[in-house]
């Protein structure tokens, strides 16, 4: 067999073009973790820089949240209420696409128990899946609980943490 230098060069192309694709692979997975990690922080700093939301976590952390259907629907509590459980709702819903993984939420984990363990977000969510099934379900939506993603979310970082 005869090894001409036609060959040595076409190899060579093949193995630079080898080594290419793959520090293109490392370097694409690197800037995917660095947007990753930014996009965390600015989530994180959104949350702790609306002072609206984040004096209803301290009122639900500090248990001096009370759900009382007649005089909490239509308030601004409500609404601070509701936009607290969105964000995690959105964490869950990114989650669920397979955009973020569990234990990329480990830094929320303790924020999230606080919320979603609260006996009287608890009633809320009760009362929000009693109006779900009332009112019924708009669409194709396949969710059957209020904050059906951060519910989910809930449950599966309560079993990631059990797996761990």
């Amino acid at each position: 067999m005869k090894v001409e230098i036609k060959d040595v060069f076409v190899g060579l192309g093949l193995l630079g073009t080898t080594l290419g694709l793959i520090f293109n692979f490392i370097q694409l997975r690197r800037n995917w973790r660095v947007q990753k990690s930014q996009f965390l922080a600015n989530i994180f700093k959104d949350f702790s820089q609306d002072g609206d939301v984040l004096k209803q976590f301290y009122k639900v952390n500090y248990d001096q949240f009370i759900f009382n259907a007649s005089e909490f629907q239509g308030t601004d509590e409500e609404r601070h209420i509701d936009a607290l459980l969105g964000r995690y709702n959105y964490l869950g819903m990114l989650c669920r696409k397979g955009l973020l993984e569990i234990k990329d939420l480990e830094f929320f984990a303790f924020d999230i128990a606080i919320i979603f363990k609260n006996a009287e977000i608890i009633k809320y969510l009760t009362w929000l899946d009693k109006q779900y099934k009332e009112h019924g379900i708009i669409g194709y939506n396949k969710r059957r609980r209020a904050f059906d993603d951060a519910r989910w979310l809930v449950e599966q970082l309560s079993l990631h943490n059990r797996l761990s």
